[in-house]
């Protein structure tokens, strides 16, 4: 962590390539440090006027006691890319990102061995998911349920990951606090989390089974949506 803060200072508002190399008396794993620089020094420039400076490139370099370089990284690059992506879907504004295009982010990726199904409010309804669709009835976006899944393994019983996907909880009538509701569009971090892990997995080659099950749904306050006490 120090390490990462100290270059994360050092660094700031440059551009090109940042290259880390570790030297072997250093009891630092390589594969962790990469993927907390990548974290710390993610950025996105899709909704600003003017672009921030950012690292086109990270690499860790671990000199051995032989002599020999050394992990640059690429064992741990599915994993960063797949925590950079749930870290996007977490930190896009919420009118950018309501259930149908957190469903439309992830089938972008279009991961091999990966299993998709996307169940929509007349799915949803014939299924009695009678909670969620109450939560969805105050907001135009249409709620959705993703499921995906990555299965190697034909005899193997899946670790199974079932995450939160409020895309905005403003609380409905019982409206939320307005100072820090603006935070709110990260209600979907353990969707978002979900999907990452899973996709992960499949990039990865894991023999292991896992199901991602993530309900998207935005929670406004309106005409239609529900009361407290109401069942």
């Amino acid at each position: 962590k120090g390490i990462r803060t100290a270059l994360k200072t050092l660094a700031s508002g440059t551009v090109g390539k940042l290259q880390v190399c570790i030297h072997p008396a250093w009891a630092l794993d390589p594969y962790a440090l990469y993927l907390e620089l990548k974290r710390a020094f993610w950025t996105t420039n899709e909704h600003v006027s003017t672009p921030r400076p950012a690292f086109t490139a990270i690499e860790v370099c671990h000199q051995h006691e032989r002599g020999k370089a050394v992990w640059r990284g690429l064992e741990a690059l599915p994993l960063a890319e797949m925590r950079l992506f749930s870290m996007h879907l977490i930190q896009s504004p919420a009118n950018k990102m309501t259930p149908a295009a957190f469903v439309d982010q992830v089938k972008r990726l279009k991961i091999p061995n990966i299993q998709m199904e996307v169940f929509d409010e007349g799915a949803l309804m014939r299924m009695k998911m009678n909670l969620l669709l109450a939560t969805a009835d105050g907001s135009v976006n249409r709620p959705r349920v993703l499921v995906l899944k990555y299965q190697p393994l034909q005899d193997q019983n899946p670790v199974v990951l079932v995450g939160k996907g409020v895309c905005f909880d403003t609380g409905g009538l019982s409206l939320k606090p307005s100072k820090n509701m603006h935070e709110m569009k990260t209600d979907m971090s353990g969707a978002a989390i979900c999907v990452a892990s899973v996709m992960a997995a499949a990039k990865q080659n894991l023999q292991l089974n896992m199901i991602a099950v993530v309900g998207l749904v935005e929670n406004m306050p309106s005409g239609s949506a529900y009361r407290p006490g109401d069942v």
